[in-house]
């Protein structure tokens, strides 16, 4: 799930602030007890985490790929990682990773790396793309540069920036990096939007599981790549190899 999903989600269960969790329960090994009768005070986003802060430790959530989650319903053929049940109804997490972590450690989660963050620092940002030797593909989804970037939000930014994702990062202009970096904020926020009403992304996408470009009519190009060799979806035409 990438940075807008995550963030949605947030926005979704500010109804729990203030609740008193009075049980949890699940399958994570996650020191879960640690929140029983504690009062919920805040829930938001950093990236792709979801923290859930209480009084005295926080739940941080990483949906991976398949993470899903259920207020006030259970599903039926799954067993919860975790599950929080409030004063007012119940929080369940399926299928992602969930950590308990002491206050002090929440520091580590850096909202200036968030490129859906007020604190997004631009220019931390350019800084890093500049000096990196990896194909731009690997700095676009490493979550302590561009914090909330998945593999969507990666390939329609690197097309609208007109970047080839194979491109060396410190081997793209300061301004094609300027460019990338807004492309990559402003698709950010319509996947936040379309997130909000509840609808898919698919008037947007330009390359994206597209078999032509949504600019030039070309034949996209799909090919793993990258550290994670993830599926990535480019035009030759539209988009420059540095």
């Amino acid at each position: 799930m990438e940075g807008p999903g995550v963030k949605d989600i947030a926005d979704r269960l500010q109804f729990a602030v203030n609740e008193t969790v009075i049980d949890v329960s699940g399958n994570t090994k996650a020191e879960k007890e640690r929140l029983k009768g504690k009062r919920i005070k805040a829930i938001y986003s950093v990236g792709k985490r979801l923290v859930i802060q209480a009084e005295t430790a926080a739940v941080v959530v990483h949906f991976l790929m398949f993470g899903t989650y259920r207020v006030n319903e259970r599903r039926p053929d799954k067993v919860a990682r975790l599950s929080l049940r409030l004063g007012e109804g119940e929080i369940n997490f399926y299928n992602c990773s969930t950590q308990v972590w002491p206050l002090e450690e929440l520091g580590q989660l850096d909202p200036t790396a968030d490129v859906l963050n007020p604190a997004f620092d631009v220019e931390q940002t350019m800084a890093a793309v500049r000096r990196s030797d990896r194909m731009i593909t690997d700095v676009l989804l490493d979550q302590t540069i561009f914090g909330g970037v998945g593999n969507i939000i990666k390939c329609e930014a690197l097309h609208r920036a007109r970047i080839q994702p194979q491109s060396i990062s410190m081997n793209i202009p300061d301004e094609g990096d300027r460019n990338l970096i807004g492309e990559i904020i402003a698709f950010s926020e319509i996947f936040y939007q379309c997130k909000k009403a509840e609808k898919w992304l698919d008037e947007y996408l330009l390359v994206y599981h597209k078999g032509k470009c949504g600019t030039c009519g070309g034949k996209i190009t799909r090919k793993k790549m990258g550290e994670t060799e993830r599926m990535t979806f480019f035009c030759p035409l539209c988009q420059r190899l540095y």
